[in-house]
């Protein structure tokens, strides 16, 4: 009786925004983000794949889910865009690997989040960040990253392949990283470097003139 309540609860506060109002929905979400776990894993499954593609919805809800078990929390993790980037910290900060892994995957992933990751991560769960392309890396995460990967090579060629990796650690790398990478940073800093050569030829002749 209980769990049938919760679901036709789940179905009310699934519906489209313009048929209940903002207090009725602000109701429902506390209470399903406190009930839902009553509901057994496979409900709570079914649950978070029905709100994970919705762009209006239950963000309490949502939430709760996101900190549930790894096979409930991933549609929302993945997916949802009604978890905000502050939720995301909170999930990747008081999640476990497993929700942390999944983090690691998700598309358009702001900064903030990935440093809680490569902050709490392993270097499995960082090379699986570096990889996913759409990740944002701060500049003080590609700092840190650049320099622990003297002491953890798994993180050299996935960041070497990372746009926000800057000259200057570039050139930090390059003193530890195999000499087919050292290569690689050469040719990929070229254009840097001829240009700072050209820059500096005419300052001289502006200079001696």
């Amino acid at each position: 009786m209980r769990e049938a309540a919760l679901r036709r609860l789940a179905d009310i506060a699934l519906l489209p925004a313009s048929l209940t109002s903002p207090q009725e929905r602000s109701i429902l979400d506390s209470v399903l983000a406190y009930a839902a776990t009553r509901l057994d894993t496979t409900a709570r499954r079914r649950l978070a794949e029905r709100l994970a593609p919705q762009v209006e919805g239950p963000r309490e809800l949502a939430l709760a889910l996101a900190l549930d078990e790894a096979e409930v929390a991933r549609p929302i993790i993945t997916e949802s865009l009604l978890l905000k980037d502050g939720d995301l910290v909170h999930v990747a900060r008081d999640g476990t690997g497993e929700h942390r892994a999944l983090l690691a995957h998700r598309r358009d992933l702001a900064s903030a989040v990935s440093d809680v990751l490569i902050e709490l991560g392993d270097t499995a769960l960082i090379v699986s960040l570096l990889e996913n392309r759409t990740a944002q890396l701060s500049h003080r995460a590609v700092e840190a990253l650049a320099r622990r990967s003297a002491s953890e090579p798994e993180l050299q060629a996935p960041l070497l392949a990372r746009p926000e990796l800057t000259l200057r650690f570039a050139h930090l790398m390059f003193w530890w990283v195999p000499s087919q990478m050292r290569l690689e940073i050469l040719n990929r800093f070229t254009v840097e470097r001829q240009n700072i050569h050209e820059a500096m030829e005419d300052l001289l002749s502006e200079s001696f003139g």
